[in-house]
């Protein structure tokens, strides 16, 4: 992550084709790819924590994603 601010939508599951058309590759990848790394597992776990309870609670909603 970089210093420009992002967040989650814990109660929205998106639905779209992958890899999907905005992908663009990480800069100066060598081989071009554009997986930027993996979550920390401690926080990686705490946000499947409280998507799996707003899931519980029925208040998931799903959006479909266009091209």
């Amino acid at each position: 992550m970089d210093d420009i601010p992002s967040w989650i939508v814990l109660d929205e599951l998106n639905v779209f084709a992958w890899p999907g058309f905005d992908l663009r590759p990480v800069p100066g990848s060598d081989p071009a790819t554009c997986v930027y790394g993996i979550l920390p597992r401690g926080f990686f776990e705490m946000v499947k924590r409280l998507m799996l309870d707003q899931f519980g609670e029925r208040a998931v909603r799903v959006v479909k994603r266009r091209e």
